[in-house]
């Protein structure tokens, strides 16, 4: 559909899902980094993927950055719940599914590879390796982020804020990461190992808040304010044993993130 409603065009794409590798320069096939640069060899059935041409004459590298445009955020918000009454955990989640179109960690080498795209979501003045041999993975930088209570005391992230209005500035670690392609947020769940609504394990980190229920903010501008693209949600639960006589009842619960788009368009 073309954007004034009318039939479009666009490229009908098959690929045999073989381990052939295909015809033609990977430039022209994919934005992948490590398949462009031959860390990782490129085969048929790593195609179609999410940086395919699908309308028009333009490049793996185009078609990349306008799907990360599409996701792009500058900032989000959303809520917790962790009551010990009840049970409550919450796990923040952040997926990324346009960012193997810009980073990727080379196996070999353990280093990031880069595919350029305009603009730069990821690139290397904003992202770093982190973790054991075993463990490595590139991380992205949140540059600023603050979380409420109920009764509007606020958290910040900088150990250097001052009193805020309606509460007072209460310092947290000063820098959190997104790390992987999903990233899980576990509050106050006393580690990254307790229990959590989601029990992850491969890309999770625990932040102590202090305050066991409210909301959050998170800003994260990149180069010329473009955003990182990203989709979530906060993921809850919780298990009362009120509910009636000798009854009780274990709950979940599901809440999108907010968003701020580029140009603090609020969508």
């Amino acid at each position: 559909m073309a954007a004034d409603g009318k039939p479009g065009a666009g490229n009908v794409v098959m690929k045999p899902q073989t381990s052939d590798v295909p015809p033609g320069a990977a430039h022209d096939l994919t934005a992948d980094p490590l398949l462009r640069s031959g860390a990782v060899q490129l085969v048929q059935s790593d195609l179609p993927d999410l940086s395919t041409p699908y309308i028009g004459s333009i490049t793996p590298a185009q078609q990349a950055a306008q799907l990360s445009g599409v996701l792009a955020k500058t900032g989000l918000k959303n809520e917790y719940f962790t009551d010990d009454r009840v049970q409550a955990q919450t796990d923040w989640v952040f997926s990324m599914p346009m960012r193997r179109y810009s980073v990727a960690l080379n196996p070999a080498m353990l280093l990031p590879e880069y595919t350029v795209l305009s603009p730069e979501y990821v690139h290397a003045a904003n992202s770093f390796v982190q973790g054991s041999a075993a463990t490595k993975k590139v991380c992205t930088t949140v540059p600023d982020y603050g979380f409420w209570d109920r009764s509007e005391y606020y958290l910040d992230h900088d150990a250097s804020s001052e009193d805020v209005e309606l509460g007072v500035g209460i310092p947290m670690p000063r820098y959190r990461h997104f790390c992987g392609a999903v990233s899980v947020w576990s509050i106050n769940a006393g580690d990254e190992f307790a229990l959590s609504s989601l029990a992850a394990r491969v890309s999770r980190s625990n932040l102590e808040i202090g305050y066991r229920d409210g909301w959050g903010h998170i800003a994260m501008p990149s180069i010329n304010g473009a955003g990182t693209p990203l989709i979530g949600a906060a993921f809850s639960r919780a298990t009362s044993t009120n509910i009636g006589n000798n009854i009780s009842g274990n709950f979940g619960l599901a809440w999108e993130h907010r968003y701020v788009r580029p140009g603090d368009v609020i969508p």
